[in-house]
Order: structure tokens, then sequence, then C-alpha cells
């Protein structure tokens, strides 16, 4: 008798460990934080490729619970991650399965993906502070900025849950 639901939960651990363990590593090395969100948010994609949307969002709270602990509780680090760039594969995949058109799909991720970028912002002004210009110009470049990262991270997406599916039917056929 196999026990998929502890295989399951094995994997999405191995999952938020990789990603605890990389947004830790962007933290203490403090070179190109997004790259860091962009490789920690691509942990879970091994979950997302096997449809386990359950464990890839309780692999999601338990990293960036984790990632906040072991950043010494750095708001700031951590929230780009938890507000916008961690939940989006999850979000991509529940959408794929749940709407079937296209442009509706395509607009409604973008939608959660722009309020995340300004929900993102205005929590990260509350913490830092903001200057006359941003407080001027920030809305029309995070509509710029976002529809831009919107478009490249969506297509990221897509290419790796496409490129682990490809393996993941590899190795399941050599079983």
């Amino acid at each position: 008798m196999r026990n998929t639901a502890s295989k399951n939960m094995a994997l999405a651990s191995i999952c938020a460990a990789m990603s605890t363990t990389l947004l830790t590593l962007g933290f203490y090395l403090g070179v190109g934080d997004f790259i860091w969100y962009f490789a920690a948010s691509f942990a879970f994609i091994p979950l997302l490729c096997k449809r386990m949307l359950r464990e890839s969002v309780i692999a999601f709270f338990t990293a960036t619970t984790l990632s906040l602990s072991l950043c010494g509780f750095n708001y700031v680090f951590v929230l780009p991650f938890a507000a916008l760039f961690g939940y989006y594969p999850m979000m991509y995949c529940y959408f794929a399965l749940k709407i079937k058109r296209g442009f509706v799909r395509k607009a409604l991720k973008l939608l959660v993906f722009e309020i995340g970028m300004f929900l993102m912002w205005r929590y990260t002004y509350l913490f830092v502070g903001e200057t006359e210009f941003l407080e001027k110009y920030m809305l029309p470049i995070l509509l710029g900025v976002g529809v831009v990262l919107f478009f490249m991270y969506d297509l990221i997406i897509m290419r790796l849950i496409f490129i682990c599916n490809h393996y993941m039917h590899k190795l399941e056929k050599k079983k």
C-alpha cells in the first residue's frame, strides 16, 4: 500500500525548504534581491506539475514564515516574495485549471499581479518611506513596469511548468 499523502507532503516540505534556503541566501548575500525571489518561487513548480495546489499553498506559507524568522523578521525583504512572487505560480495553475478562456485568464492574472505590486509598494512605503518624486510618479511606474514584469514572469512560469511536466513524464515512463 502506497501512502501518497505522506509522499505529497514530503515533496511539499522539500520545496518549502528549497524556497526558504533561496530566500535566506538572498537576504544574507544582499545581491540581486529579485533573482532570489524568482528562484524561491520556482521551487514550487514540481508541486504544481503534479497539480498539488493544496500542498503548494502549505509550502508557500511555510517558506514565508521560515524565511521571516531566519531573516530576523525583516518584513521589507520578505514582503515582495509574500505579496507578489511566491503565490503567483500557484495562482497561475489555479487559473489555468478553472478558467478556460485565455483572454479572461490573462486579464485576471494581470489584475492580481498589479494588485500585488501595488500592495507591495504600499507596505514598503510604510516601512521605508517615500520621496516626493516617488509619491507623484510611482503609480504610473508600477503600472508600466508591472505589465512588463508580468508578461516576462508569466512566460517563464509557463515554460518552467512545461519543462517540468516533460521531464516528470519521462521519469514516470521509466518506472
